[in-house]
């Protein structure tokens, strides 16, 4: 958002970056990435979100993997037909929207959490979310999502509406015991150091004192 802006003529000095913050009633205490094979998507089922290519992964790349799909859209009967396939049948659950607890508890219970938005993402809040669980991430990089994913450190990126190296990337992540709780731990880093809410308000109350 921050390069859309100086294209249309803004000045970087006009422009302070400040990412959205996860809403939270209560702070979460991350817990050991699990050893299962249970893949996490969360977010709108819309055709930009790019759920149909983790379908499409999922059953071309992953197999012997269980994928929870949390949210709702206009594409969701389109995609309840597409997971009927016999290789995703047994293998994929959708859940609609959930509460927060429970939304919680998935990521707990999740080994990695995927993003395969085919449209630029201007940040991408899930990441976040899966950041502050230590959850590794594995991702299109499109948009705003390089901005909080860093390929190696915190997930594993895969070339735009690439669907094989999206699916290779998703079974590395379940196959590697190390890789998956040394990304999860490292996303959790990041989070606090740079995604806190303390962070967050310093900076909004020095671009007002700024201001001033």
């Amino acid at each position: 958002m921050r390069d859309e802006l100086i294209s249309n003529g803004f000045s970087d000095a006009q422009i302070q970056v400040l990412a959205p913050q996860v809403q939270r009633r209560h702070v979460v205490e991350p817990s050991p990435v699990p050893s299962g094979r249970e893949v996490l998507y969360v977010g709108q089922l819309i055709r930009g979100k790019g759920v149909d290519l983790l379908l499409e992964a999922m059953a071309r790349y992953v197999p012997d993997a269980r994928l929870r799909i949390v949210g709702t859209g206009n594409a969701e009967a389109r995609l309840r037909a597409q997971a009927q396939a016999p290789e995703l049948r047994e293998r994929v659950q959708f859940l609609g929207w959930v509460e927060r607890d429970q939304l919680d508890a998935l990521y707990r219970a999740t080994r990695v959490v995927v993003v395969p938005s085919r449209w630029p993402e201007p940040f991408g809040m899930v990441g976040l979310e899966a950041m502050s669980h230590a959850r590794p991430l594995v991702a299109f990089a499109v948009g705003g999502i390089p901005d909080w994913l860093r390929d190696g450190e915190n997930g594993l990126a895969a070339p735009e509406q690439n669907v094989a190296a999206l699916g290779k990337a998703i079974q590395r992540m379940l196959r590697d015991d190390t890789l998956a709780s040394l990304l999860g731990a490292q996303g959790y880093h990041i989070y606090m150091t740079e995604y806190n809410f303390a962070q967050y308000i310093r900076t909004l109350e020095a671009q007002f004192t700024a201001l001033i």
